[in-house]
């Protein structure tokens, strides 16, 4: 009976084999995993701890003993104490057997969910009732046992017919060398062969398994399942990712998942990898932090506040959004999503979002180098009108005099004094030209500290400072990114201002202070001097803005659009105040978020 206990093992229903006092002698896994038990805890045990009853085992067989004869069986349905000691309802099928000498009973339990009595097959043995296809094969391939055959056959025509006849025959060859090989080597395998019935393919798949009478392959246990429907659902979830392979290999977008509450890809297609450099294991790595430093930090809100609105979203939302990016190399990318709602958990909280993106840092920068070009353009015709006018006028001065020294026909002192003041005037403004024009030039981001920064400031200003009754208040000044070169001519236009427009026979104070804030640090100037007036205070900061004249004090009227044009490269604001004890207060803000140039 050895082979007919192994076949049981195989079987999926579950399996209770008790010898005539009611104790349990033999379970397979099927049942175990069942009830929740290990095979060791069910073995000798009396069946009555298992089936829950108003009567015992033995007052059941007894009272169903006419029909449990060697062809029947009879069922009926109990209650089953599991392991945890909850209840189930199962039907228990009970047929009567021989395990060597002993009278014993087979007990096959069915879950109510898995059969329905009323429309039950008439299975004329405990095996039959398997759903599964169960034969056993001699080694010339003749089936000595099957428990059911195919419409249109009896057992009696196929038991002793060779097996493979009843296959189809491209895979008659393949099942019997299966078979002779697990004759031959005792190891169990498996076969899988397709059938062509008349409403489709159907897919079969054959474990064989040897029986041994000491150490020869005697007999094959053959189980044959249909998996037509597992077979189809893999080709059809193979065909689905040959698709999405072509479709990612084709794609001209990067797409991507993103985990909400890990904050992280967890896909990337390969245009994305190819797009910023990432892929799906180099995301994996980031922490939330990491992932949120990869934005640019002016960016930052808006992602945020994109996120918010998607948390929110329906699921057939979609926005779209533009930003700044770090790919791997250390570039900043502008590129252009478009994310919608993918999946929501049961309680229907966001729990990724699917993107898609493109790389379009070549058209902004076209963008932004047109309309660069567009404001260099105007700038330039103003400042060639302006220029013209101020040149014009001492070079006039020049030709007059020298036109008077020739008609004169000597040049005197005075007149030298003239020309020469024109000249100096027209090599200042020529200087001063050069000077704004170059800071069209990109800006080189370092950390820089303020207050070395404004000590050669102050150093370099000493000229104008020595002879000067001038004090002054620094405070303590921060360290931050910008350009030096900017912020460097920023303070010594601001501080040299203060110098040149003080009160005359006057104590000059000049203070340099910031404050903290949120986006930006500010910065402010202030000075006890001749003050601007108010009418006055928006147009100081445009080019050759003059509101005194060149005899009263020297200048070109570029120094302050050289600090505004500073000021925007550093993505900040400047602008003029009154000092409430006299003078001018100059403010100017630099914003935190400039990051260093690479």
């Amino acid at each position: 009976m050895q082979h007919y206990l192994k076949l049981l093992k195989q079987l999926n229903d579950g399996i209770i084999v008790i010898n005539n006092q009611s104790e349990i002698v033999f379970t397979n896994n099927s049942l175990c995993q069942f009830l929740n038990y290990v095979e060791k805890d069910l073995l000798q045990r009396n069946i009555d701890e298992i089936i829950v009853s108003d009567r015992s085992f033995q007052e059941i067989v007894t009272q169903n003993v006419g029909k449990i004869t060697s062809d029947e069986y009879f069922f009926e349905k109990f209650r089953v104490l599991k392991k945890d000691k909850t209840l189930t309802v199962a039907t228990v099928y009970i047929s009567k057997n021989s395990l060597g000498d002993e009278l014993t009973y087979t007990l096959l339990f069915k879950g109510l969910d898995k059969c329905d009595c009323e429309s039950e097959v008439d299975y004329k043995s405990l095996i039959d009732h398997n759903t599964d296809h169960v034969f056993q094969v001699d080694k010339n391939l003749k089936i000595i046992y099957i428990n059911h055959v195919s419409p249109g056959l009896s057992k009696n025509e196929v038991l002793g017919t060779r097996c493979t006849i009843y296959l189809p025959p491209g895979s008659q060859k393949r099942a019997e060398r299966v078979m002779k090989e697990v004759f031959e080597t005792g190891i169990p395998q498996t076969y899988q062969i397709d059938y062509k019935a008349p409403f489709g393919f159907m897919y079969y798949e054959t474990n064989v398994t040897p029986v041994f009478d000491g150490e020869n392959v005697v007999r094959l246990n053959l189980i044959t399942r249909d998996i037509t429907e597992g077979y189809k659902a893999q080709v059809a979830l193979e065909e689905k990712e040959r698709f999405l392979r072509k479709i990612n290999l084709n794609a001209q977008n990067g797409v991507y998942i993103f985990d909400v509450k890990l904050s992280k890809n967890t896909f990337v297609n390969e245009q994305a990898t190819k797009l910023v450099g990432y892929t799906a294991d180099d995301y994996s790595k980031f922490s939330r932090d990491d992932i949120m430093e990869l934005f640019h930090p002016e960016d930052h809100e808006r992602i945020i506040a994109h996120w918010e609105r998607l948390s929110t979203a329906k699921e057939e939302e979609s926005f779209f959004i533009v930003y700044r990016f770090k790919a791997k190399c250390g570039k900043w990318k502008w590129l252009r999503s478009k994310d919608s709602p993918f999946e929501y958990d049961e309680e229907g909280n966001l729990l990724s979002i699917l993107g898609s993106f493109v790389d379009i840092t070549d058209i902004i920068e076209l963008q932004d180098a047109t309309s660069e070009l567009q404001q260099k353009n105007v700038e330039i015709k103003d400042m060639l009108y302006q220029a013209s006018h101020d040149i014009r006028s001492p070079i006039n001065n020049v030709a007059q005099l020298v036109q008077l020294s020739i008609d004169a026909g000597e040049v005197q002192e005075p007149v030298l004094k003239v020309i020469g003041k024109s000249v100096k005037r027209l090599n200042s403004l020529v200087e001063s030209l050069m000077s704004f024009g170059s800071l069209d030039k990109k800006f080189e981001i370092t950390e820089e500290d303020l207050n070395e920064l404004v000590t050669d400031v102050l150093t370099d200003l000493n000229y104008k400072i020595e002879d000067k009754d001038v004090n002054f208040n620094v405070e303590k000044l921060p360290t931050i990114t910008c350009s030096r070169i900017g912020v460097y001519r920023v303070f010594q236009n601001l501080i040299g201002n203060a110098l040149k427009f003080q009160h005359p026979n006057q104590e000059t104070f000049i203070n340099i202070s910031v404050e903290d804030l949120p986006k930006y640090w500010q910065f402010s100037v202030t000075d006890n001097g001749i003050g601007i007036d108010e009418d006055k205070r928006g147009e100081i900061f445009k080019a050759f803005t003059r509101l005194n004249t060149y005899s009263e004090f020297e200048g070109n009227g570029l120094g302050l659009a050289s600090c505004k044009k500073i000021i925007d490269k550093h993505h900040g604001e400047i602008w003029v105040e009154e000092n409430p004890s006299g003078g001018s207060k100059f403010i100017f803000t630099i914003r935190k978020s400039l990051v260093p140039t690479q």
